[in-house]
């Protein structure tokens, strides 16, 4: 049984056709795409696939956990299919998102732990969404 089915399985989501190659698309991509950017990919496998069904699959598996949807901006939102704690950092010229893997990965728990002791929230989730420009960007300067 393939990854994905147990881990829809896991989480009480009917397994259907769409949600499996959204889901596919989405973890098959190291780009954090949007809504649009999957479906468009989906879409060319998937022709009578609707947009609404991407996002809505693409929220559930979110609300489930499953995905990680990053907010970039205002009602600009990014997917993750790895879902253990990292950050990322977004260039501010091209908007590609990438992930920063290490050290920062202990410090986003560590900020959970935190809050939680030490004052009167229980956090769910830490987000940390770093701003630069990448490589590409700075040699066009």
């Amino acid at each position: 049984m393939e990854e994905h089915i147990k881990l829809f399985q896991k989480h009480n989501l009917r397994v259907t056709p769409q949600r499996e190659l959204i889901y596919k698309v989405l973890s098959s991509s190291k780009e954090h795409p949007t809504v649009e950017a999957i479906f468009d990919e989906v879409k060319k496998l998937y022709p009578s696939i609707s947009l609404n069904t991407v996002y809505k699959a693409l929220e559930m598996f979110a609300h489930k956990g499953i995905v990680k949807r990053l907010i970039v901006g205002i009602n600009i939102y990014r997917f993750d299919a790895n879902i253990y704690p990292h950050a990322h950092i977004m260039c501010m010229e091209c908007k590609q998102v990438d992930d920063i893997d290490g050290k920062l990965s202990g410090f986003t728990e560590d900020i959970k732990q935190e809050v939680n002791i030490n004052s009167d929230y229980e956090v769910t989730s830490v987000d940390i969404l770093l701003y630069g420009s990448c490589k590409k960007c700075n040699a066009r300067g």
